[in-house]
């Protein structure tokens, strides 16, 4: 559920700027495809590989926790 309101947030952004990158003026389209471009990297490091990381991390140190 927590991952919901980031992707309609990106998607309705998105969303917004795709008008401006497509119809926009010559300064206005490389600005609003360098805006898309990051804001899908900043969503996909947000819902996927920081979560998977945070877990490599936590298993690690449950693991030598555990050993102990």
């Amino acid at each position: 559920m927590r991952l919901v309101p980031i992707f309609l947030t990106t998607a309705t952004t998105v969303g917004g700027l795709l008008s401006l990158a497509l119809a926009g003026g010559p300064l206005w389209t490389g600005m609003s495809w360098l805006m898309i471009f990051g804001l899908l990297v900043a969503t996909l490091l947000t819902l996927l590989v920081i979560p998977a990381a945070y877990a490599v991390v936590i298993e690690s140190r449950w693991l030598r926790w555990t050993a102990d």
